[in-house]
């Protein structure tokens, strides 16, 4: 199965522009980002779709694979929809570019053993709320 990984990544966040340009340690957030989905041993690709030159410059200097996508998509989603029109796969896993810490065993758990060919077909990634302070955090 051809698994090919999407990374939104928009510059123009309404509460922290630039985002996955910020830096953590030495590099910007979207690298880490990238590093986490890189060892994965079952995606076979992994593309930055963004529409910001900024962050396609920073994705050419890190040599990370970027596609640059319309400015008038409303949604992550709708970024990844613009790519698997670019780049064939057999599934198309979404990782947003504002999760340097996420953890690899999640990223693969989103991954299906069995892809249904006869309707359309998604899956996410989710988390236990632990504390109920978590709930009211924006």
């Amino acid at each position: 199965m051809n698994i090919v990984a999407v990374i939104p990544a928009r510059y123009g966040s309404s509460r922290l522009p630039g985002k996955p340009l910020k830096m953590i340690g030495d590099k910007p957030m979207l690298w880490w980002v990238y590093q986490n989905v890189k060892r994965s041993q079952i995606i076979n690709g992994i593309y930055v779709a963004t529409d910001d030159v900024r962050i396609s410059n920073m994705c050419q200097e890190y040599n990370i694979n970027c596609i640059m996508t319309s400015t008038k998509h409303l949604t992550a989603a709708n970024r990844m929809q613009e790519v698997s029109e670019i780049i064939s796969a057999d599934f198309y896993l979404q990782v947003n570019g504002d999760e340097p810490l996420i953890n690899l065993k999640a990223i693969e758990k989103a991954i299906p053993e069995q892809i249904p060919q006869d309707i359309e077909f998604g899956t996410n990634i989710v988390t236990k709320i632990i504390s109920p302070t978590h709930v009211f955090d924006s």
